[in-house]
């Protein structure tokens, strides 16, 4: 049997036992697998940010379509913004959705009733329903007879806008009684919805808003 080389304290301190050594090659190969699990792990982290961005995108566009084309009541039914034609009178965006409006701020809206018959088209008083909210003003109707090919402007109004203890959600029914010379008859509804908030900011005048 080999007899062991006996170490002095001093050569203790630096011999390092063979099965403890680790080479050049070994500490290369350990190296490299921690930066390949440390790319690995980036690219995973950077691909699931990117197709959660790429999900809430999509969410919100599909969120949002249905939106575009409908103003919803207090009670989520919806109200249809596509053109309105009721004995030749048609609105082009018989609802509208004005979105946060501040307090103590006037709010208008016209709507455009376009005569799209080939008879004269009479016009009745227009009145205004609260649905929900408060307070309201009376419709201006700019004329009780249409023309052929000629449109009356119905304005919405809140003058002084709503103040404190009158915020919060509104939505509001203008109805405008019609008859044409062929003997059809019906009735134009409008709709207005805003949500009046203390240190809002919108687009307060609605009046020139081309649908």
């Amino acid at each position: 049997m080999k007899k062991l080389k006996k170490l002095s304290k001093y050569e203790m301190g630096e011999y390092v036992p063979p099965a403890r050594q680790q080479g050049p090659q070994s500490r290369i190969t350990l190296s490299r697998m921690i930066i390949a699990s440390t790319l690995v792990l980036a690219a995973f982290v950077v691909g699931m940010q990117a197709w959660n961005s790429e999900r809430g995108r999509g969410t919100a566009a599909s969120a949002a379509s249905p939106v575009e084309k409908t103003v919803f009541t207090s009670d989520g039914k919806p109200i249809s913004k596509d053109p309105l034609r009721v004995a030749g009178v048609e609105v082009p965006e018989p609802a509208v959705n004005m979105g946060l409006q501040p307090l103590n701020t006037g709010v208008n809206h016209a709507f455009r009733l376009r005569n799209t018959s080939s008879t004269a088209v009479t016009l009745g008083k227009a009145n205004i329903e609260v649905l929900q909210g408060c307070c309201p003003s009376d419709p201006i109707l700019a004329a009780t007879r249409i023309e052929p090919g000629a449109e009356v402007p119905l304005l919405f109004s809140l003058p002084m806008g709503m103040h404190a203890g009158m915020d919060g959600p509104h939505l509001f029914r203008v109805s405008v009684p019609v008859a044409n010379e062929s003997g059809e008859t019906g009735k134009v509804e409008v709709y207005v919805k805003a949500d009046f908030r203390a240190g809002a900011s919108g687009t307060t005048d609605h009046a020139n808003r081309t649908p």
